[in-house]
């Protein structure tokens, strides 16, 4: 056998796979594959996510800041919510270690101040939709609405008595509405007193008679006397002269006597009855004249400087909706209702057709024109305009009021806050006393969009005038000591520099003693005020339930003359505002509380409590997307029921309800 044969025998045949090994093969180094490609994925993502946590917003680069903001250099970095920060370069907030921001140098050449004023673009205006209106003289008139209701013009009023002691035989008025005429019968009375003192008249009558004929003055006018001073009582006895003529002529006396309508109107009480006796002077009939009427209305004390006699005054009935009744006022209660803090205002009103009835419910108002001083303008005096703004234009907290004003140079544009000296408000607008000049421009629309640019670089504006550190009521941390880069900010100018006086300080209210009937509802709106501050949820709802079965059980009792009435009043918007069942949320229910807050603040003011501490309103002006809310808690320090921890001190005090029985401290 040669060696290549031999080889040949040597070599082993391999086998060849069948397809199916093949095939199996080739999956799984695909899935290998795919399995590394899906690991590799899910360590990419995992490490993108930890460096997220770490960096919610990754830190953009001096390069990045100018694409965003071509043309401007950056001034200083700070922090959005710690605008007291300012730094010279970027990096994190010393006390939040949020990344820093920048704050950029104006591009058109102008100064950048720590004062209040902002500067925006063009594009920046109409991104804050800021709408400006002229502060302007035009005429004002404020509303001064009140309620009341219909009662009897006293002046047109008629009490028909027994003129003698004796018995009622007949009634000709038989109930009370019934109309009557001046002179128509009403009753007919049977009495002996009656028949005697015709009979005394006869007498004196015929005395005089024969005294005459003799001649003899003295005697005559003796017989005279006496003879007048008969028919004297006749007459005061409501017998007619023409009755005592007939018995003068006939000489036939009567023990019965007819009771005539002495006016014509309305019978509204009737207290005689056929059959019955009755005393001299005891009162059988009241006939009221409706052809006039008189409205009278509670008004508030703060309201009485807009009054005065002779004042037209406006009203309406729910029993004739959309028609105006008028009146005027013509007479002002001296003495004031302590209780409710009214004065009671009488307006005599016409009454054509008698449609207005005693005892209707109204609701008026009278409209008073102001003079330049923010006085009720004079009857038939000649006035200047007064000078006023928008009230959209001021913002107010309590203490102060600001506006924002245009001011232009150039195509620059910049928004400069002042603190200005208001006047009652009238209607839409804002008497000026101070602050403003006719035809500068002021903010009535973005105002607090601009007020809030500037909280956030620290500049002064409404809630922090001395500028610098977070707004107050918006503290998110423990103060920190201000940074040696930080410049004190320029304040508001006050009113005095723009020569007016500051304007009023928050006020307080004497401690009345307050229903005790509403003591226990006042326990469950103060404890759902605390557990909405608290974010406590489930417990606010418990808070609701007590508060609608405090509300349910509220009662009248032990409430006399005119506080049901007001008391009601009050009362009945604070019992709607809480729904049968508890909101679902707490979104809802810090609604609730804000819808209870309004009324319970007129109960407060009008009522007070019956705590032995002191009750306080706070006033929020970033509630529910800056439509701003009060609330009332029991102490000064602020906590927040709006807001909850997300901003527990957001407010600050705008009145104080004293302890009860103590008086205003002030």
């Amino acid at each position: 056998m040669s060696d290549s044969e031999l080889d040949k025998s040597e070599q082993v045949p391999t086998e060849t796979p069948p397809p199916e090994r093949r095939a199996a093969s080739g999956k799984s180094r695909k899935a290998y594959f795919i399995g590394l490609i899906v690991a590799g994925i899910i360590l990419f993502l995992l490490g993108y996510f930890i460096a997220s946590g770490r960096h919610e917003t990754p830190p953009s680069t001096p390069a990045e800041i100018k694409e965003q903001e071509p043309g401007q250099k950056i001034r200083y970095w700070t922090c959005s919510m710690h605008p007291q920060i300012k730094l010279p370069n970027p990096g994190k907030c010393p006390i939040c270690y949020m990344d820093l921001v920048p704050v950029y140098e104006t591009t058109h050449g102008e100064e950048e101040t720590d004062g209040p004023k902002l500067i925006l673009s063009k594009t920046a205006r109409e991104l804050a939709e800021v709408e400006t209106s002229p502060v302007e003289y035009r005429p004002l008139s404020l509303t001064v609405r009140v309620v009341g209701k219909i009662d009897y013009d006293e002046t047109k009023l008629a009490n028909v008595a027994a003129w003698v002691g004796g018995r009622i035989d007949k009634l000709y008025v038989n109930y009370v509405g019934e109309k009557v005429s001046r002179g128509d019968r009403l009753t007919y009375v049977y009495s002996p007193e009656l028949r005697t003192a015709q009979e005394e008249f006869l007498i004196a009558h015929r005395r005089w008679q024969a005294t005459s004929e003799t001649g003899d003055t003295d005697e005559i006018t003796s017989a005279l006397s006496v003879k007048d001073a008969t028919r004297k009582r006749l007459e005061l006895w409501g017998i007619l002269p023409t009755q005592v003529e007939e018995l003068e002529q006939t000489g036939k006396t009567d023990d019965h006597m007819t009771i005539y309508a002495p006016i014509s109107g309305t019978v509204i009480t009737r207290e005689a009855f056929e059959g019955q006796y009755v005393d001299t002077g005891e009162r059988l009939f009241s006939i009221a004249d409706l052809s006039e009427v008189w409205a009278q209305l509670d008004a508030y004390e703060i309201d009485l400087e807009w009054l005065r006699l002779g004042q037209t005054v406006k009203f309406e009935t729910d029993v004739f909706p959309g028609q105006i009744f008028e009146g005027r006022i013509t007479f002002i209660q001296p003495i004031l209702n302590e209780m409710t803090r009214t004065v009671k205002v009488r307006v005599s009103v016409p009454n054509p057709g008698e449609r207005l009835k005693p005892g209707m419910y109204v609701r008026a108002w009278v409209d008073v024109e102001l003079d330049a001083t923010g006085q009720r303008r004079a009857e038939g005096k000649a006035i200047r305009k007064p000078l006023s703004i928008p009230a959209t234009a001021a913002l107010l907290t309590g203490k102060r009021g600001v506006v924002y004003v245009e001011e232009r140079k150039d195509d620059s544009v910049s928004y400069v806050g002042r603190q200005v000296e208001l006047g009652p408000r009238a209607g839409d607008y804002y008497l000026v006393r101070s602050g403003l000049q006719e035809g500068e421009r002021v903010v009535t629309r973005g105002n607090f969009k601009i007020d809030s640019a500037l909280q956030i670089q620290a500049k002064p504006s409404m809630m922090k005038p001395e500028g610098g550190g977070s707004p107050a009521g918006h503290q998110h941390g423990a103060p920190t000591p201000q940074p040696a880069t930080e410049q004190p900010a320029k304040k508001f100018k006050t009113p005095a520099e723009h020569q007016h006086s500051a304007m009023t300080d928050e006020s307080q209210t004497a401690g009345a003693l307050g229903l005790p009937q509403m003591q226990p509802t006042l326990e469950a709106y103060l404890a759902l005020s605390d557990e909405l501050a608290s974010d406590n949820a489930a417990q606010a709802a418990t808070a609701i339930d007590s508060l609608r079965d405090a509300l349910a059980n509220v009662n009248m009792e032990g409430l006399g003359g005119e506080t049901p009435t007001q008391f009601m009043r009050l009362l009945t918007p604070i019992k709607q505002a809480v729904p049968d069942e508890s909101p679902k949320n707490i979104d809802a229910r810090r609604k609730l509380l804000e819808a209870v807050s309004k009324p319970m603040g007129e109960y407060l003011r009008s009522f007070g409590h019956r705590f032995n501490f002191s009750l306080f309103e706070i006033f929020c002006p970033m509630a529910f997307e800056g439509k701003g809310a009060a609330w009332h808690q029991k102490d000064r320090d602020i906590r927040n029921p709006y807001f909850g921890q997300q901003m527990l001190k957001c407010g600050e005090v705008r009145h104080e309800f004293n302890a009860a029985g103590k008086g205003d401290i002030r």
